[in-house]
Protein backbone atom coordinates (compact mmCIF):
# COMPACT_ATOMS: atom_id res chain seq x y z
CA UNK A 1 0.00 0.00 0.00
CA UNK A 2 1.47 3.34 -1.03
CA UNK A 3 1.57 6.20 1.42
CA UNK A 4 1.39 9.81 0.31
CA UNK A 5 2.82 12.43 2.64
CA UNK A 6 2.72 16.18 2.29
CA UNK A 7 4.28 18.90 4.42
CA UNK A 8 1.65 20.44 6.62
CA UNK A 9 4.00 22.91 8.26
CA UNK A 10 7.75 23.35 8.49
CA UNK A 11 9.04 24.68 11.79
CA UNK A 12 12.52 25.90 12.56
CA UNK A 13 14.29 26.68 15.78
CA UNK A 14 16.87 24.02 16.59
CA UNK A 15 20.45 24.67 15.55
CA UNK A 16 21.24 20.96 15.11
CA UNK A 17 19.45 17.72 14.23
CA UNK A 18 16.07 17.05 15.84
CA UNK A 19 16.31 13.67 17.58
CA UNK A 20 12.71 13.16 18.68
CA UNK A 21 9.19 14.53 18.50
CA UNK A 22 6.48 13.79 21.09
CA UNK A 23 2.87 15.02 21.10
CA UNK A 24 0.76 15.86 24.14
CA UNK A 25 -2.16 13.48 24.82
CA UNK A 26 -4.65 16.10 23.58
CA UNK A 27 -2.50 17.08 20.54
CA UNK A 28 -2.55 20.75 21.56
CA UNK A 29 1.25 20.95 21.72
CA UNK A 30 4.31 18.89 20.88
CA UNK A 31 7.92 18.91 21.92
CA UNK A 32 11.14 18.33 20.03
CA UNK A 33 14.53 17.33 21.38
CA UNK A 34 17.74 18.19 19.63
CA UNK A 35 21.46 17.54 19.42
CA UNK A 36 21.89 21.18 20.47
CA UNK A 37 20.87 20.10 24.02
CA UNK A 38 17.47 21.79 24.04
CA UNK A 39 13.84 20.72 24.21
CA UNK A 40 11.37 23.02 22.50
CA UNK A 41 7.63 23.04 23.10
CA UNK A 42 5.47 24.10 20.17
CA UNK A 43 1.79 24.91 19.64
CA UNK A 44 0.38 22.27 17.28
CA UNK A 45 -2.25 24.54 15.72
CA UNK A 46 -0.04 27.51 14.90
CA UNK A 47 3.42 25.94 14.90
CA UNK A 48 4.55 28.77 17.19
CA UNK A 49 7.35 28.14 19.68
CA UNK A 50 6.00 28.28 23.25
CA UNK A 51 9.00 27.40 25.43
CA UNK A 52 12.65 26.33 25.19
CA UNK A 53 14.17 24.15 27.90
CA UNK A 54 17.96 24.47 28.17
CA UNK A 55 20.72 23.23 30.45
CA UNK A 56 20.93 19.60 29.33
CA UNK A 57 24.49 18.26 29.54
CA UNK A 58 24.20 16.09 26.41
CA UNK A 59 22.12 16.02 23.26
CA UNK A 60 18.47 15.18 23.84
CA UNK A 61 17.78 11.89 22.06
CA UNK A 62 15.15 10.18 24.16
CA UNK A 63 11.42 10.16 24.18
CA UNK A 64 9.52 12.13 26.80
CA UNK A 65 7.53 9.62 28.80
CA UNK A 66 5.44 12.13 30.71
CA UNK A 67 5.58 15.89 30.41
CA UNK A 68 2.98 18.30 31.72
CA UNK A 69 2.99 21.77 30.22
CA UNK A 70 0.39 24.39 31.02
CA UNK A 71 0.78 27.43 28.74
CA UNK A 72 0.95 30.65 30.72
Amino acid sequence: MACSMENYRVISGHLEWVRFVAFSPNNEWFCTGSANRTIKIWDTGSGRLRLTLTGHIEEVRGTVLKLTYIPG
